[in-house]
């Protein structure tokens, strides 16, 4: 970091920030306890010092991701999240996205995703999240819909076309489970019907 830190700083003594940090403490928020609490807690007011702490925020965040680190990498692009314009913070919730998806929370990693398309609808990173987070919640057919418009953006991708060929194969096997259990559900059906007509309750 610069010698200079006032832009990482800025922390105000009010008596908002005073009750915030009272009412995370008695909830045992795990931004108590991080290395970072320096920026995580650092409230800059002009566009070139929030700009500054989002570089510094971002470098640090990329470190916890390679130590794996998943928590504190989740904070961190959290609070960088929130002082980006959204039309910029693409990149930043496609990263929250691959460290939700880490941390087994999936329906968070595809809410990340899904909100980074929205910042970037050319993002494919984006889309690649958004499908894989969608894969893991068992949503086939979105993640194969997912992967194909990333595909228009990236049509030389082999990841992205690799991934397409495995999930047309798993949303003709879903196809496959779900009219068995439908043929299943239907006989139990009507041997239940059979079973009625003979001996009446």
């Amino acid at each position: 970091l610069p010698d200079n830190k006032e832009y990482l700083y800025d922390v105000q003594a009010t008596q908002s920030s005073y009750s915030t940090y009272h009412t995370m403490a008695s909830f045992g928020s795990p931004m108590l306890s991080s290395p970072h609490r320096d920026v995580l807690e650092a409230t800059p007011e002009s566009a070139e010092s929030k700009a500054r702490l989002v570089e510094e925020i971002k470098s640090r965040g990329k470190s916890a991701v390679a130590t794996k680190n998943w928590m504190e990498a989740s904070l961190l692009y959290e609070k960088a999240i929130t002082l980006q314009p959204p039309d910029e913070a693409a990149a930043l919730h496609a990263n929250l996205s691959l460290v939700k998806f880490s941390m087994g929370k999936f329906e968070a990693a595809r809410d990340a995703a899904q909100k980074s398309v929205d910042a970037d609808a050319r993002y494919v990173k984006a889309y690649w999240r958004l499908g894989q987070a969608c894969s893991k919640l068992g949503d086939y057919d979105q993640a194969l819909r997912t992967n194909e418009t990333a595909l228009v953006f990236d049509p030389t991708n082999k990841a992205i076309k690799k991934e397409i060929e495995k999930l047309k194969v798993k949303v003709e096997d879903e196809k496959v489970r779900k009219a068995k259990e439908a043929a299943a559900a239907a006989l139990a059906a009507e041997k239940e019907a059979e079973a009625m007509l003979v001996d009446p309750p």
